[in-house]
């Protein structure tokens, strides 16, 4: 595995960030040169290339290549080999554009899927690519069934998940044909070199320190966001390891069950009175403790939660999921909503590397139980930054980036390209 070099001609470092690419010329950059203004893309002056293409367009001759390498002989064999005693009627296939890492990622979707079907959840049968496929060994996909999802139907699909459970905290993979807990596949990899993820762990608390200092060491090298962004990003970080090293919630061993990861409602099947028959896109799954496992999944959540330091007053779907979990006998799980809105915000921020004041002010309030005087009930971002400066005024790393501020991002002028 092995990351893209950044867009820029003659730039020696690598694609690291999804937020890297330019939307006009479909191009991937670095850190340092991500944020160059679309306006004055160099290279949409020398393309065909128009703003708004699509991402299939933008990712040629890519897409192209993979269709080329599928035989639709091969994948109707492997079928017919995967599913004894069926036969195909018809083959199609279509390529499905997003952000993942390979072979980490896919062999993770599946160990997933596979452990969920072991334990009765409704998910569809997958399949690795057969060892012994003919077809091209980097072409690397899997086989899924088919499957045809009232908020109650919903709570029932969620207790189910306590049938799959686990010792330890990671992403589902294979070892030896067994499902084990493996290191945790990030969104952002926290390594660029191999094994590029850490884990697995023994609690939430060991996890999420990981990921905060391998982030922090990343920023400090300055190879892991953009140059706008990376005080922000770095004072982020420093007040969710004080948030994380202080919570005793955080510290439980114990057992853990999978969450989804991209949980939005557009992966979740259902019938036509609503009945849920199963949940798909299992790439980004990860094991966790019940606490964050069952808080509500994203899609429940309102959209302007950043917003707003409120997170007594649930919105009407958290509420009516949590009226599901108690007429079904699970108050604990509805305790899990009633409580979660922590680890959902927990959650967005590691995908973003970025809190708002209000999520660091609920964070630290829902994990210590308290403010301590840390959080003004009112507060701008500006005042915000400036105060987190003096109070981490002693970090190394800090002090560093305020000596040392990257200057804006140079692009080759015309010359430059036309002389290349």
């Amino acid at each position: 595995m092995s990351f893209e070099s950044c867009g820029v001609p003659n730039c020696i470092y690598q694609i690291l960030i999804d937020e890297s690419s330019c939307a006009p010329c479909g191009n991937g950059y670095c850190f340092y040169h991500s944020k160059h203004p679309s306006d004055a893309c160099w290279i949409l002056k020398r393309s065909t290339r128009w703003p708004g293409a699509s991402v299939i367009f933008m990712n040629e001759p890519e897409i192209s290549q993979l269709i080329d390498l599928m035989d639709t002989d091969v994948i109707t064999s492997e079928v017919e080999t995967l599913r004894p005693g069926h036969r195909v009627a018809k083959n199609s296939h279509e390529v499905r554009q997003g952000y993942h890492y390979g072979v980490y990622s896919l062999e993770s979707e599946v160990a997933a899927i596979q452990a969920l079907k072991r334990g009765g959840i409704r998910v569809p049968m997958t399949f690795l690519k057969p060892a012994d496929s003919k077809h091209h060994f980097r072409l690397q996909y899997c086989y899924q069934s088919f499957i045809q999802g009232h908020i109650r139907s919903v709570a029932k699909w969620f207790i189910s998940l306590e049938n799959t459970q686990f010792d330890k905290i990671g992403s589902p993979t294979f070892s030896n044909g067994d499902i084990v807990i493996g290191p945790l596949i990030e969104r952002q990899p926290p390594l660029i070199t191999p094994p590029y993820f850490n884990g697995p762990y023994r609690n939430l608390q060991e996890r999420y320190l990981s990921t905060i200092d391998t982030r922090l060491n990343m920023l400090r090298a300055r190879i892991f966001t953009t140059a706008q962004e990376e005080l922000d990003s770095y004072l982020v970080l420093l007040e969710l390891k004080e948030i994380i090293l202080g919570s005793e919630e955080l510290e439980k061993d114990g057992t853990f069950f999978i969450r989804h990861g991209d949980d939005h409602w557009d992966h979740m099947r259902a019938t036509e009175d609503g009945e849920v028959t199963g949940v798909i896109d299992w790439e980004w799954a990860y094991t966790t403790s019940k606490e964050e496992a069952f808080s509500a999944p994203g899609s429940l959540l309102p959209h302007n939660l950043m917003d707003s330091d409120n997170d007594k007053d649930l919105s009407f779907h958290e509420e009516a999921l949590v009226a599901a979990y108690e007429s079904l006998g699970r108050a604990d799980l509805g305790r899990c909503v009633r409580n979660g809105r922590k680890y959902s915000r927990l959650i967005a921020t590691f995908k973003a590397t970025w809190a708002s004041v209000e999520d660091l002010r609920c964070l630290r309030r829902g994990f210590l139980g308290r403010l301590g005087g840390e959080y003004e009930h009112e507060e701008t971002r500006e005042h915000w930054t400036e105060r987190m400066k003096i109070k981490h005024k002693d970090d190394e790393g800090l002090r560093y980036f305020l000596e040392n501020p990257l200057p804006e991002p140079i692009l080759p002028s015309d010359d430059d390209s036309e002389a290349k």
